[in-house]
């Protein structure tokens, strides 16, 4: 291969800078891929993110911006986007990202059961995390440490624990709300979740280099990574 890859540009970049007859099968999978998450929070999370941890991959990834037009958000207006672009066949590579939640995953199990949805979309819960398994949590029954995957686990838990944890070093509860009937269990969610947000958002800013900030936050780097294989196997 006489055209080296040029770690200065974007892969995008690179792919330009080809031959026009220089065919290999990574250049089809290479148009940019839409991620639809449940609101603003989750999209500046994960856009920040991969332009931190993976430079090289930030033009290849776009997300609603839901700020500018003043679009609805919730995992809902997820769903009925989702239905949108499939209505529309939206031929864009689409990752349609729930929560790991009873919300998220009764959407997920909705869509699942549409049979004309196109390939071009993909719809996707946030894969389980490790600190999610026993996890203080507050209801009925007072503090309780539970497994909170597939129940009450939103994108705040991959953010480190630091970003999670009060001014006292505790982790921040989860608290449930209500029974989801659709899905069969009860929905919670992490108290303060704009503090553990902003913590990480401040991290970021305050600089680093890519393999910093994936060995100082591994749960993102697992989420990203989990994001990236969407249409790949």
């Amino acid at each position: 291969m006489d055209n080296e890859y040029d770690h200065t540009l974007s892969i995008r970049e690179n792919l330009n800078a080809l031959p026009v007859d220089y065919e290999y099968d990574f250049i089809e999978a290479s148009g940019n891929v839409l991620i639809l998450t449940e609101g603003t929070s989750d999209t500046k999370i994960l856009s920040r993110a991969i332009r931190a941890m993976y430079p090289e991959f930030a033009d290849m990834y776009e997300f609603i911006d839901f700020e500018e037009f003043k679009i609805e958000g919730g995992v809902s207006a997820a769903t009925k986007m989702i239905k949108a672009f499939a209505g529309v066949r939206l031929s864009q590579k689409t990752i349609g990202l729930f929560d790991n939640d009873a919300a998220g995953w009764e959407q997920k199990n909705l869509l699942d059961r549409m049979t004309n949805l196109p390939p071009s979309i993909r719809v996707m819960v946030l894969p389980d995390v490790e600190i999610g398994k026993d996890y203080p949590t507050l209801g009925p029954e007072g503090l309780r440490g539970m497994d909170i995957n597939g129940s009450a686990c939103s994108i705040e838990l991959f953010l480190g624990r630091k970003a999670i944890s009060d001014e006292s070093g505790n982790l921040r509860p989860v608290r449930w709300t209500a029974w989801n009937k659709a899905a069969g269990r009860y929905q919670g969610e992490l108290e303060n979740k704009n503090a553990a947000t902003q913590h990480f958002l401040d991290a970021l800013k305050a600089g680093g280099d890519p393999a910093s900030f994936r060995a100082q936050f591994p749960e993102m780097d697992d989420l990203l990574n989990y994001i990236f294989q969407a249409f790949h196997g």
